[in-house]
């Protein structure tokens, strides 16, 4: 009985080690099992109220505010902002390491909004989704693009990229916005390296899919809710 209380304790310790940060902060979620929190016990209850500002940064965007979760990897923290910027800063210092500024098309309209929610870090690139519907990954170094793939035409979809990428494995996944248009919502994943498109699933069957005929009429192609 000692035996197998001190194999779930321990298996216990080890699952909850998996879902907490420390000096890192490597995940739009803390971790991949977002669960947001963080180990670090340096500001507690006693001492939070001291509290002072150590520097301040200002991107020059205030369209929207700030809406990201920065990514802190190493002492190089990694923001964007409205309008597919992004910046590497040095978490001690608040000094610039490198800016990155993504050229959308002139004269877009932005249906949903200009704000960016976030990037994903891994594999020396820096990901980001795009305000006319692209992916882009840039060198985590020099914050120059590798590479840029485009989701689906802004113009048929009506559709954009405002929340983070996720990291799994070898590719980056993306999903796009447009709740409120007629298209049938995605994921994405894109070879980490190349930008190639792994896969694509789609949250509405289609025609001849399993669970289509729960979408009546032209509601499956529309994304509209059926009736009832």
């Amino acid at each position: 009985m000692k035996t197998a209380v001190l194999t779930i304790a321990l298996a216990t310790t080890l699952f909850a080690q998996d879902g907490v940060t420390r000096q890192n902060w490597p995940h739009y979620g803390g971790t991949p099992r977002f669960w947001r929190y963080s180990a670090l016990d340096q500001i507690n209850r006693a001492n939070v109220s001291r509290l002072a500002p150590a520097w301040i940064f200002e991107t020059g965007e205030t369209d929207g505010g700030l809406q990201s979760t920065p990514i802190v990897i190493d002492g190089i923290l990694y923001l964007s902002t409205s309008w597919n910027r992004v910046f590497a800063i040095d978490a001690e210092t608040g000094g610039e390491i490198w800016h990155y500024s993504y050229q959308n098309p002139h004269g877009m309209g932005v249906i949903y909004g200009p704000w960016n929610r976030g990037v994903a870090v891994g594999a020396g690139r820096v990901f980001m989704g795009t305000l006319d519907n692209h992916v882009v990954a840039l060198d985590q170094k020099t914050g120059h693009e590798i590479w840029k793939v485009s989701v689906e035409p802004l113009e048929k979809c009506g559709c954009n990229i405002t929340g983070a990428p996720l990291l799994v494995k070898d590719n980056v996944v993306v999903g796009v916005t447009g709740g409120e248009t007629a298209h049938r919502g995605y994921l994405s994943a894109y070879n980490v390296k190349t930008g190639r498109l792994a896969w694509r699933f789609y949250t509405i069957p289609a025609p001849g899919e399993k669970g289509n005929e729960t979408w009546t009429g032209i509601a499956g192609s529309t994304a509209a809710a059926p009736p009832g």
